[in-house]
C-alpha cells in the first residue's frame, strides 16, 4: 500500500477562498485523515475517510465520508468574570458518496459546476 500523504481541501463558496489541510490519522482497517486548524479544538476538526472493498462478484464499492462539525459558543456571558467556555460541537454535517465499480467499468467521476 502506498504511504498516506497530506489532502487539501479547498472551500470557494465565500468570497475570500478558505483551504483546510487534512493530515492522515489511520490507515488500518479504514484509511482516516483529520484538519489541522490550528485554532479549532480536536473535536470541531474535518473528518474524512474512504475505502475500497472488494465484492463478492468481482466489482469494487468505493465509499468516501466527509465529517464537518460546526462548533457553537455560549457568547459572552461569562466574561465578565473572566470565563468563557471553550466552543462545544452542535452538530455534524456528513456527506457519504458511495461508488458500485464493475471490473469493467474504469474509475471516471466528474465534476462540474
Amino acid at each position: 500500500m502506498a504511504a498516506m500523504t497530506n489532502l487539501l481541501v479547498k472551500d470557494d463558496t465565500v468570497t475570500t477562498p478558505v483551504e483546510f489541510t487534512l493530515t492522515p490519522v489511520s490507515d488500518t482497517p479504514i484509511p482516516k485523515w483529520r484538519g489541522t486548524a490550528a485554532n479549532v479544538p480536536l473535536d470541531g476538526q474535518l473528518r474524512y475517510e474512504a475505502s475500497a472493498v472488494k465484492q463478492k462478484n468481482g466489482s469494487y464499492k468505493i465509499t468516501t465520508k466527509l465529517e464537518v462539525p460546526v462548533l457553537e459558543t455560549l457568547g459572552a456571558s461569562g466574561t465578565a468574570l473572566g470565563y468563557v467556555a471553550p466552543p462545544k460541537v452542535a452538530y455534524v454535517t456528513t456527506c457519504i458518496l458511495q461508488c458500485l465499480l464493475t471490473n469493467a467499468q474504469p474509475l471516471r467521476i466528474v465534476l462540474t459546476q
